[in-house]
């Protein structure tokens, strides 16, 4: 089942943009990525993005995301919710 995705983390300044801007250049070909979307908000910084399944994310995450944190990130574990259905352009 498909899977949306909520991160909100905090805002570290437009270098640490980059960089994750940077690494974010492979997900368009990780199995089950279907879009991500990141911005502003009142917290920091907000990363929306679906996948196919929960284990394409997981796997992403583990592989891609994990391995670059900075240590003693302060950032609570991302939102996940199943959905019914996506419509896609």
């Amino acid at each position: 089942m498909a899977v949306l995705v909520i991160a909100r983390v905090p805002d570290n300044g437009e270098e640490d943009r980059k960089l994750w801007r940077e690494r974010n250049k492979v997900l368009p070909q990780q199995p089950g990525f279907l879009f991500q979307g990141d911005g502003p908000n009142n917290d920091g910084w907000l990363v929306v993005s679906a996948w196919q399944s929960r284990q394409d994310f997981d796997r992403y995450f583990r592989s891609q995301v994990q391995p670059y944190l900075p240590s003693g990130l302060e950032a609570p574990p991302p939102e996940i919710h199943e959905l019914e259905s996506a419509v896609m352009r």
